[in-house]
């Protein structure tokens, strides 16, 4: 039935303002103590709602005078001596002039750059006018290294926080951090020939290798194909670098299987530090012999490590684990170890097999598994194992295999709506629940129902 709501603007107005109400946020909380007063007036008394200060209007609250021009707006807030955006918004209702949002009230005049400290009266920071003003204020302070800088430069009103976007033109394209806090600039090779003798001379064959242990010889640059970048090989440029490109390696996967076998090697973590103990084995022969290298078990079959061999179909693994009694993915994980021929990711073992839907359901045998009928049926059966609790059901409903993990979902068309668990257990509040009742009571159903 619609709502028999105040026929006026008026009326409504009266009401509202007689229920003491003062804000929007308290009308839409409490306009349900009068059932006349519309939820929206605003909407409700459209045509007769003001197009400006509507809301204070129509709770009659005394409509604030903001100054009328922006000028007079920003000598109050310098008057009162508030210097930042923040704390005028925590200090502008001590002149009650002041609008809470001037960038809005003074639209048209607000500024377009520099907006809030112009409003504020703070003046525009004027920053060293030279990259190398700015570079001898930065060394007077003694500050030497780019985070220190980021500190302290403060300290100085006229150093920017960002230095190279300031000075851009005057900025190093290298070294430039050290150079404007004149730090000795380290020197490096001057050539790449020398750079590569000297990488090669401390045994560095890799990449990685390289970005390990460059510092080992304080003239090798980080990036060696940006310093080098004009003399930099356009292909294998690491690899001719570190003088790994003619390397005579094991020109098949055996040979160097069986060389790394011989060594003793049993991981590939070992590998990486102990390859060099032959000089013919490569860093990565995962790529040198790709074609061989197995996607599956490609370490340990390098290794000479025995695999361990799973089920080799998912109808065998299937079958174990079923004979486990495992009924879950989270059972699975914690229990798979129980038989060695299992995997710990069966749906990756056997991903060309595994269902696309319910996988673990029917990896498990799960998935047809025949639950009572009927919520009657399941009652009878929980009441008859002595649960009394829904925590003990789920500890203890294995030991009835028709029994489901979540009877409340199963039979969801019946469960009761109140008291589900207790009723479910026949522990019903008996004489309480009018519609609850034993097959005594003119019902065929032997335990608690809902008629």
């Amino acid at each position: 039935m619609k709502k028999n709501l105040y026929s006026t603007y008026a009326e409504a107005q009266q009401a509202a303002i007689g229920l003491g109400i003062t804000t929007v946020t308290e009308y839409k909380r409490r306009s349900k103590e009068d059932p006349r007063l519309p939820y929206e007036p605003d909407s409700a008394y459209g045509k007769d709602w003001p197009t400006e200060n509507g809301w204070p209007i129509f709770l009659e609250k005394e409509i604030k005078e903001h100054y009328p021009t922006f000028s007079e707006a920003q000598q109050a807030a310098i008057a009162l001596g508030i210097t930042t955006v923040r704390e005028y918004n925590r200090r502008y209702k001590e002149d009650p002039r002041l609008p809470s949002a001037p960038d809005r009230t003074y639209g048209k005049d607000w500024p377009l750059k520099n907006a809030w400290p112009t409003f504020l009266g703070k003046k525009e920071k004027e920053y060293y006018s030279t990259f190398s003003e700015a570079q001898q204020a930065t060394i007077a302070l003694g500050i030497t290294t780019v985070t220190e800088y980021k500190r302290r430069y403060k300290e100085d009103p006229c150093l920017p926080l960002a230095p190279h976007k300031i000075y851009t033109e005057e900025w190093p394209l290298e070294n430039a951090w050290p150079i404007f806090l004149e730090k000795e600039v380290k020197e490096y090779y001057p050539t790449f020939v020398e750079a590569q003798q000297a990488a090669i001379a401390l045994g560095i064959v890799s990449y990685t290798q390289y970005r390990l242990r460059y510092k080992e010889n304080p003239r090798l640059p980080l990036k060696p194909n940006k310093i080098y970048a004009g003399e930099w090989p356009p292909k294998n440029g690491w690899a001719i670098f570190l003088g790994q490109e003619g390397k005579i390696t094991y020109p098949t996967f055996a040979e160097a299987q069986q060389a790394a076998v011989a060594l003793g090697i049993t991981t590939s973590k070992e590998y990486r530090v102990r390859y060099k103990e032959d000089p013919r084995l490569p860093y990565d022969p995962d790529r040198i012999y790709a074609k061989e290298w197995s996607l599956k078990n490609g370490w340990p079959i390098f290794l000479g490590k025995e695999v361990k061999e799973y089920y080799p179909t998912f109808a065998e693994a299937q079958q174990a684990a079923i004979a486990l009694g495992i009924t879950t993915g989270k059972e699975y994980r914690q229990r798979y170890k129980e038989d060695p021929c299992l995997p710990s990711a069966p749906d990756t073992t056997y991903a060309g097999k595994w269902p696309p839907e319910n996988g673990w359901l029917i990896f498990l045998g799960q998935e047809y598994k025949i639950t009572y009928p009927t919520y009657i049926e399941a009652q009878q059966a929980a009441i008859a194992l002595g649960i009394t609790t829904s925590k003990e059901y789920r500890l203890r409903y294995k030991e009835d295999p028709r029994l489901p993990s979540a009877p409340d979902t199963t039979y969801a068309g019946k469960w009761p709506p109140e008291n589900g668990w207790l009723i479910f257990f026949g522990e019903g509040y008996k004489g309480i629940l009018s519609n609850v009742h034993r097959g005594s009571a003119g019902c065929d159903c032997p335990g608690y129902c809902f008629s």
